[in-house]
């Protein structure tokens, strides 16, 4: 009876350990461990980036921390410390695994202002200790994944605000320059006819001088990123990048991928859209007028390659792709209702931040759902 006992014994506690799973903490700064499975609860220590813990069970109470979907689960740190922790900030081994030693690309759709969530995803591709080997973006996938492609473990969110807050005063500058110059020689030389023409005709070419420098015009926007990037190319950035844009032939269209040449030219040519920006050369074409080309998974596939793709469709519409691919497919939907995307696309205000937040969070838990089809 004794024997039974310690048997039984035995068993439970092995049945116990083989629940365990492992995991990864993933933070940027550290991760609480409480005393029960919600926030206001006592601290009992801290975890930090890629400490490797045990979780013993999950709570199925879910809930929003600091804006981040997710659940408490209990778990056992490596000196033997049991609590609870948020469990959006994990990564489960079974989830590294089926990543471990792939070739990732990264697709990233079309979608304006909607865009935007895309830096929401890369925060999360991040979070997930994910190291994509390509990106391959249209429109405005094009000009945040170049940003991925040409900063890979950077703050994005941070990098696309800058940029846009360098290209406004860049613009501002300009038309102040010309306004200043042209002003200037044109009312000097009208003065010469009459003293009062000089003033008024200067103001005049002055204010027309300003006037011409646009901040919406796509070739000062293509100028600005190209200094910005330092006249980078394409085959010299640290992760493969490809974009695409449609070029006007006749009476029909021809897709043109771009994965070699000046970055900046080739962003340039997948975010000429009208609605958007001034165009001087309307031979290219926004790729968003194709809904294969909106998410361009078969794109990427052909493209790189790659053992699995990785597709943030914020486009608002179904992503098509051929199922007989020989990529391995997640697809992650991100839809948003946007009030004021003029803020939003110049990267500023409380609605830039809210719907990254939204982004990452969503992006968070829909990869971790997405990645169950690997298995």
């Amino acid at each position: 009876m004794k024997q039974k006992r310690m048997l039984l014994c035995f068993f439970t506690i092995l049945l116990i350990c083989c629940k365990k799973e492992e995991a990864l903490v993933s933070v940027l700064t550290h991760l609480s461990v409480r005393e029960s499975p919600n926030k206001n609860s006592p601290v009992i220590k801290k975890l930090y980036n890629n400490e490797k813990i045990f979780i013993i069970e999950e709570t199925n109470k879910f809930e929003f921390v600091d804006d981040v979907y997710g659940q408490y689960v209990k778990i056992e740190d490596s000196t033997g410390t049991k609590g609870y922790v948020f469990d959006a900030f994990l990564v489960p081994e079974k989830f590294a695994d089926k990543f471990r030693d792939k070739n990732i690309c990264l697709v990233l759709s079309v979608g304006g202002s909607n865009g935007i969530a895309h830096l929401g995803a890369l925060k999360a591709i991040n979070y997930l200790n994910l190291s994509p080997n390509c990106v391959y973006g249209n429109s405005m996938g094009a000009f945040v994944g170049s940003l991925y492609a040409k900063y890979p473990r950077g703050d994005h969110q941070y990098i696309y605000s800058n940029l846009m807050e360098l290209y406004i005063k860049r613009m501002t500058q300009m038309k102040y320059e010309a306004a200043e110059s042209n002003g200037l020689l044109g009312g000097l030389a009208l003065a010469f006819i009459n003293p009062f023409l000089g003033i008024a005709g200067g103001m005049l070419i002055a204010d027309n001088s300003a006037r011409s420098i646009d901040e919406k015009n796509l070739d000062n926007f293509e100028s600005f990123l190209d200094n910005y990037f330092n006249q980078s190319l394409i085959e010299d950035l640290p992760i493969k990048y490809a974009t695409s844009h449609f070029q006007k032939n006749g009476q029909g269209v021809d897709l043109i991928i771009n994965k070699r040449g000046n970055l900046a030219h080739a962003i340039s040519g997948s975010i000429s859209n009208p609605y958007i920006f001034k165009l001087n050369n309307n031979s290219r074409i926004d790729p968003g007028i194709d809904r294969s080309a909106s998410t361009p998974i078969s794109d990427a596939c052909s493209t790189f390659k790659p053992d699995i793709i990785i597709g943030i469709n914020v486009s608002g519409k179904k992503a098509i792709y051929e199922e007989s691919l020989s990529c391995k497919v997640l697809v992650i939907d991100l839809n948003y209702q946007i009030p004021n995307d003029s803020e939003i696309i110049l990267g500023k205000g409380n609605e830039y931040e809210t719907l990254i937040k939204k982004a990452f969070s969503e992006s968070l838990y829909k990869i971790k759902e997405e990645s169950k089809k690997l298995e």
